[in-house]
């Protein structure tokens, strides 16, 4: 039981102890999930009648100062704050119309060279971004690889 909430906290970074404690209790066998707007924002559309798993969603506002002015943030956007939390709904891949087109996760790098090299090439070849191989000693110390949007 342990090693399956393991696999599935590693399948869901971006959520709270908590909220991957709820998913679970509603659901012990859950999977990738995702709330609606970011499946829309990936192109995929939940399927009709699809009934969602729930979740606490933070809810922010803009942060002020004292005298009600927005406090910005070294970029010039107003810093957010949250003030309350929510109940939202996310949905599985599985419930997902295009659901055969989602990319799955790598799930190992193969052990034979040739195949790493090969996975390699591929992913420079589909990536928009140019992708190098540099000596560690040109990377951020204690990296294993970085992207620069300065620099691409």
């Amino acid at each position: 039981m342990f090693k399956s909430y393991l696999k599935f906290v590693a399948s869901c970074p971006h959520y709270s102890s908590r909220n991957l404690r709820f998913l679970q209790k509603q659901k012990p066998d859950v999977g990738f999930v995702g709330s609606f707007g970011a499946w829309k924002n990936q192109g995929y559309h939940v399927k009709k009648g699809e009934h969602g798993l729930k979740i606490f969603m933070p809810c922010t506002r803009d942060k002020k100062d004292v005298n009600g002015n927005k406090i910005l943030d070294k970029n010039g956007k107003p810093k957010q704050e949250i003030y309350a939390f929510k109940l939202g709904t996310v949905f599985e891949t599985h419930q997902l119309v295009e659901y055969e087109n989602l990319s799955k996760p790598v799930a190992y790098v193969p052990d034979n060279p040739d195949d790493n090299r090969k996975l390699f090439f591929s992913i420079t070849k589909a990536s928009d971004v140019p992708i190098k191989v540099l000596e560690t000693a040109q990377m951020c110390s204690g990296a294993n690889g970085f992207y620069s949007p300065t620099t691409k």
